[in-house]
């Protein structure tokens, strides 16, 4: 996957969305040739949860980072491509952590909410020049931006089973337990268009719960 979790901090789950128990979509809630830089992600934004400092740097790829390896994507990246990379402070050992591997997505509106959109790609796969024929799928988290505040919300796997077993959202459910304790996978393979349908009528609560929120504050 792109995205990679670096601390057992429950605010990774939400952001880089590497667990098990994200819910894939097949399809983009926005096409990614199609996108635009949504600058209000673009920044330095600061989350503190319990002696740890969080930071997260937003911004598109740069040339700058030819040594390692992605001059390609930088060049040839969809309009709307940002990238987020991590450092962490812990302030009771003082131990700073800086994370090499970047977290990609794109900005997707659905109605009037805004939506991180993270690619997927294979296992193995990392992503140094854009191609649309190696993305296997499409993470969402919903977002809430002022001036000075991110809020992110995780999509709720057992939302989206339920959305599914409904018949709201087309998809797949298999296993019948929450991770970690159970075997629990979903995938969403509801269109593009089905998908906004559901998300700007009645799917905003179903899949992204309050319980599921964080909240980052503007560094710069």
């Amino acid at each position: 996957m792109i995205a990679h979790r670096f601390a057992n901090n429950a605010a990774f789950v939400v952001l880089l969305l590497s667990l098990p128990a994200c819910v894939p979509c097949e399809h983009p809630l926005v096409e990614p040739e199609k996108s635009k830089l949504d600058e209000r992600f673009v920044g330095v934004w600061k989350h503190v949860e319990d002696d740890n400092e969080t930071y997260f740097f937003i911004g598109r790829p740069s040339f700058a980072q030819k040594h390692l390896g992605l001059r390609n994507l930088a060049k040839d990246r969809p309009d709307g491509l940002m990238v987020m990379r991590r450092a962490a402070f812990h302030v009771g050992s003082s131990e700073l952590e800086f994370s090499d591997q970047p977290t990609y997505f794109f900005s997707a509106k659905a109605g009037a909410n805004t939506y991180m959109q993270l690619p997927v790609l294979d296992k193995n796969d990392k992503l140094t020049k854009w191609d649309t024929a190696k993305v296997k799928g499409y993470h969402l988290s919903k977002c809430e931006l002022t001036d000075d505040r991110l809020i992110i919300y995780e999509m709720d796997i057992e939302g989206a089973a339920k959305a599914i077993e409904d018949g709201k959202l087309k998809g797949t459910v298999k296993g019948t337990a929450k991770l970690p304790l159970g075997d629990r996978e979903v995938r969403i393979t509801e269109s593009t268009e089905g998908l906004n349908r559901y998300l700007a009528k009645d799917g905003l609560q179903a899949l992204f719960p309050d319980a599921s929120k964080i909240s980052l504050v503007r560094v710069k």
